[in-house]
C-alpha cells in the first residue's frame, strides 16, 4: 500500500513540474518561452515570417503609442528612465523575426528561441484583463501587466477596433535592458 502511495506521489509532483500544465506563467496556452520554431511548427505547420525587426536608432520619442517594447520596458524601469540616455526598449528589438500561422498567436522569435506570443481580437479584451490582473501600468495607450514571469501588455488600434494583447518573457526582457540599465544607473550615481 505505502508502494502505491509513492507511486501516486511521484506521479502527481511529475505532472505538476510538466512544463505544458505552467505553460500560462510561461507563454501562453500550448507555448511556452524558449520553445524553438520547429516545436512552433509542429502546433502551427503553416507559419510564415509577417515582420522582421531591427531598430539600430538610439533616440526615442517617449509619447510614442503603439509599442509594446516600449511600454515593457517603462513599466520594468519607470523610475530610472532619464531623457538623455538611450532607452532600454531599444536593445530590445533586434533581431526578431514574428510568425504568424493560418490562426492566431503571432510568434516573436529571437536566436530560434520564442520570446513572445501576440494577438490581435475584436471585443472587450481590456476589461477582460482588468478583471484577472487589475488595473495595471498605463504608458501611452497601453497598459502593461506582470504575471508572474511574464509582461502582458494591450494595446488598440487607432484605426480599427482590434485590440492586440502581447505575452513576453520577463527575464528576457530584463536581460536584455541589462546592459543599457547598468549604463542609467551609472549616469546617475555620484
Amino acid at each position: 500500500m505505502k508502494r502505491i502511495y509513492l507511486t501516486c506521489a511521484v506521479i502527481l509532483i511529475f505532472t505538476s513540474c510538466s512544463p505544458k500544465k505552467n505553460n500560462v506563467a510561461t507563454g501562453y496556452e500550448d507555448y511556452y518561452f524558449g520553445m524553438t520554431i520547429n516545436q512552433i511548427y509542429e502546433k502551427q505547420p503553416f507559419l510564415r515570417i509577417v515582420d522582421e525587426i531591427n531598430v539600430d536608432d538610439d533616440y526615442i520619442d517617449l509619447g510614442i503609442n503603439g509599442n509594446q517594447f516600449y511600454a515593457m520596458t517603462q513599466f520594468l524601469y519607470d523610475e530610472e528612465l532619464v531623457p538623455e540616455i538611450k532607452h532600454p526598449a531599444i536593445a530590445l528589438q533586434k533581431n526578431i523575426t514574428v510568425y504568424l500561422g493560418d490562426r492566431w498567436p503571432g510568434f516573436f522569435i529571437q536566436n530560434s528561441k520564442l520570446i513572445g506570443i501576440g494577438f490581435a481580437r475584436e471585443g472587450e479584451v481590456l476589461q477582460e484583463l482588468i478583471n484577472v490582473y487589475g488595473e495595471g501600468f498605463l504608458y501611452g495607450e497601453q497598459i502593461v501587466w506582470n504575471d508572474s514571469g511574464r509582461l502582458i501588455v494591450w494595446l488598440k488600434m487607432e484605426s480599427n477596433p482590434i485590440e492586440m494583447v502581447f505575452y513576453f518573457d520577463e527575464q528576457w526582457v530584463r536581460d536584455i535592458s541589462n546592459e543599457i540599465m547598468k549604463k542609467h544607473r551609472e549616469a546617475r550615481s555620484p
